[in-house]
Order: C-alpha cells, then structure tokens, then sequence
C-alpha cells in the first residue's frame, strides 16, 4: 500500500501540524532528562561523597557564578557563526549538545568517596562545568529554534505549549524511576522496615555507585529524545534571516554584564530569583537528607 505523500506549503516545506509540536516537545524532553539531576547533586555530595557543607556552598557559589556567565558567552558564539552547516547550524549545535549530555551528566556523579578533599573540588567543578556547557549548548538554539519552524504567531504559541508539556514530562519521568535506582530501604534482621528514631521514617540508603550509571541512562534517554525532535521537526524560515542582534553589533560580553550591574532594578530581580533558587534547591536537599 502506497504511503500518503505529505502536505506541503507554498514553500515546498511540509506543513505545520502535530509531528512539530510533538517533536518540539521531545526537546525539552531531552533537556530536562539531564537538568533534572541537577535535585540530586547536593544529596551525592553531601551524603554519598561526605563532602563538608561549608565547601560545598563554596564550590556551589563558584559554579552558579560561572551558570550566570555560560549562556551569554556560548549564545554569543553560536549568533556570531555564519558557517554552513548541512543539517542547518541550530540542528547542528543541538546535536553536538545532546551527544554531549549523554555522558556530561553523569561527570558531576564520579563516585570516590575516598579521594583527597582537592581532587573532590576539582571533580565536582570540572564536572559540572562541562555538564553546563553542554546543557547550555544544547538548550540555546533549541529555544532559539522555535521563531525557525514557522512564521505564525498561533503555530509559535502552540511549540510553546507543547515545549512545556515537554518540560512536565521530562520532569516526571526522572522523578520516578531515579528514587528507585538510587535510594534501598533498609530492614531489620526480623524483616520489619527499619525506622529512624526521631522522624519514625523509614531509613533510606543513597546507592552513590548507582548514581553515575543512573546518570548515564538519563543521558541516554535524553539523547533518544533529542533524535526524535531532529528527525521531525521541519525548519521553514532561513536561519540567516533570524538575528538576535539586528544592528548587526557584535556582542560584548563584558559590556554587556557592565551594563547589567548599572541596572538596579534588573541586579535586584536577579538576587531575589538566585535567593529563590538557592531556597527551594536547600529546602528539597534537606528534606531528602532528613527523611
């Protein structure tokens, strides 16, 4: 039986429909594959890797500092390149980002408990960094890709919300399957749950060895995810004709950020978010250790 041939627009491009938003959503799919671990870095080195509170606030400041600085700077990059790339230069990125995630993520959950406090600061800040780059490499065009799929403001509007039907489910399926990968329950000789003493919870026991590995299939899945979005979503506008900078100036990071700390308003929006942030991060790292 013959196949349907597709629909196509005046441009020749198959027309928008629900194989977009599907596989727009896959995308974000994909990213949240990798972000969601972010949940359990703290606990791993808290817990697992016995890294002292104090130095891990140290080294959390450090890489949220270079988080802030990340997404301009490669951004940047990928705006200024005007190479041609056969699957396009934002299908392009996002692949290199996706192959990247694949094992980037996992680089943050290196298990040595055992290691000298240098080499663990050194492990968690490389780890994370390359993870960060790779997420971010990833990340920037995908969004950035949404205005390349169609010139429709409806059409846009609905990528939109299957990117964050994407996000849900991306934030879902980790929340599942890692706590029953990472985390044993603990019994008594008899068989009965053993129980702490002064929350009356069941004790837990975090399987630091298993996180890496639990890290990799996250990567993984990510990747699978990101393939699906690639292989079906049609990009009908000319990359060379989307700008971020339509002045056609070039970007200066560092004017940029001098900029930024001139704006009160923007500096105090962004303490508040980072206070935010770092509130719900230490509220869910506590809840986990305690219960």
């Amino acid at each position: 039986m013959a196949k349907k041939s597709p629909k196509l627009d005046a441009k020749g491009y198959r027309k928008f429909g629900i194989r977009d938003c599907l596989a727009y959503a896959a995308g974000d799919l994909g990213c949240n594959m990798s972000f969601s671990l972010k949940g359990t870095v703290q606990t791993f080195w808290l817990v697992f890797m016995t890294m002292e509170t104090g130095l891990l606030s140290i080294l959390l400041l450090i890489v949220q500092i270079w988080d802030a600085i990340n997404d301009p700077i490669i951004g940047s990059m990928i705006d200024a390149d005007r190479r041609n790339y056969k699957r396009g230069k934002f299908k392009t990125y996002i692949l290199v980002g996706a192959i990247g995630l694949t094992v980037a993520g996992a680089l943050v959950f290196i298990p040595a408990p055992n290691a000298s406090v240098v080499m663990k600061a050194i492990l968690f800040i490389l780890g994370y960094v390359i993870w960060d780059a790779c997420y971010t490499v990833a990340n920037v065009p995908y969004g950035s890709m949404l205005s390349l799929v169609t010139e429709d403001p409806g059409e846009r509007a609905q990528l939109s919300t299957w990117r964050s039907v994407g996000s849900m489910v991306g934030g879902m399926i980790p929340g599942m399957i890692l706590p029953m990968l990472i985390w044993k329950k603990e019994f008594n000789a008899d068989g009965t749950p053993l129980l702490n003493p002064e929350t009356g919870v069941q004790v837990e026991t975090l399987l630091g060895d298993r996180v890496f590995l639990a890290a990799l299939l996250m990567g993984v899945l990510g990747f699978i995810a990101f393939q699906f979005m690639l292989k079906n979503i049609v990009i009908r506008v000319d990359e060379n004709t989307v700008k971020t900078n339509e002045a056609g100036e070039k970007f200066n990071v560092l004017k940029a950020f001098g900029n930024f700390m001139k704006n009160r308003p923007a500096v105090g929006a962004t303490i508040a978010a980072m206070g935010m942030f770092l509130g719900m991060q230490s509220a869910t790292t506590a809840n986990t250790i305690m219960f």
